[in-house]
């Protein structure tokens, strides 16, 4: 059997259920907690499992009781194989481009697809190896970051806690495009188009479009190329 531990199976209930509950609840969740929506995200894709009082109110807060959410967390994960090994993350490489592999900067920055955006973040927490022959044919591999998503509102696109690579040499505006961009003091993954007043944030999840505040502080980071995600 997995050796999970409680923070990892709570987590995995916690995912299952938001994903059922009406846009807006994990930044309800997270503002009755006073915490950041991104601390949701983190207990929910096993980053971080929080003590038992939070999770004893986060179940308490979804109306579910809490030791029905550790059941269906084991329930999850039961059958898989005993032993089976996890993926770490490659550790940095000492030079760039080094025997065709180049090291991809993972930030700490979770940026939302939700209807709120995450707090900006330069901190590197890993890096992802990608072959530089392969990242060159998408654009530019020494300015390229990843960076893990949150949030279903551009789904199917970019499904929630896919992990998304982008080129921060790409800021140049380009209509219909995915772009990781700066809005207010958040950032977030959107589609951008250009209206009679500006630019617009689109997610593909329903088509919903919300025109950039005027005044309100927008930068593109860089455009999106390529996701991935963990399957169930």
């Amino acid at each position: 059997m997995y050796d999970l531990s409680t923070g990892k199976i709570f987590g995995a209930a916690l995912k299952r259920l938001l994903g059922e509950r009406p846009r807006g609840t994990q930044a309800r969740l997270a503002k009755a907690l006073g915490k950041e929506s991104s601390y949701i995200a983190d207990i929910k894709h096993g980053r971080g499992g929080g003590t038992e009082e939070t999770r004893r109110y986060i179940a308490s807060f979804l109306g579910v009781p809490y030791e029905e959410m550790l059941a269906m967390g084991r329930a999850m994960f039961k059958g898989a194989s005993e032993g089976k090994a996890a993926f770490p993350l490659p550790e940095p490489l000492s030079a760039y481009g080094g025997e065709g592999i180049t090291p991809v900067p993972f930030l700490e920055a979770v940026p939302s697809m939700g209807g709120e955006s995450q707090r900006t973040s330069r901190k590197v927490k890993s890096h992802l190896a990608f072959r530089t022959d392969w990242l060159r044919t998408k654009g530019n591999p020494e300015r390229m970051v990843v960076v893990r998503a949150d949030g279903d509102s551009m789904h199917p696109t970019i499904p929630d806690g896919s992990i998304v690579l982008c080129d921060e040499s790409r800021t140049g505006f380009a209509e219909g495009r995915v772009f990781l961009v700066e809005v207010g003091d958040g950032i977030c993954i959107k589609r951008l188009r250009m209206g009679s007043s500006g630019v617009i944030l689109v997610s593909d999840n329903g088509g919903v479009e919300t025109p950039v505040p005027r005044g309100e502080h927008f930068r593109i980071r860089g455009r999106c190329l390529w996701t991935a995600r963990e399957l169930e």
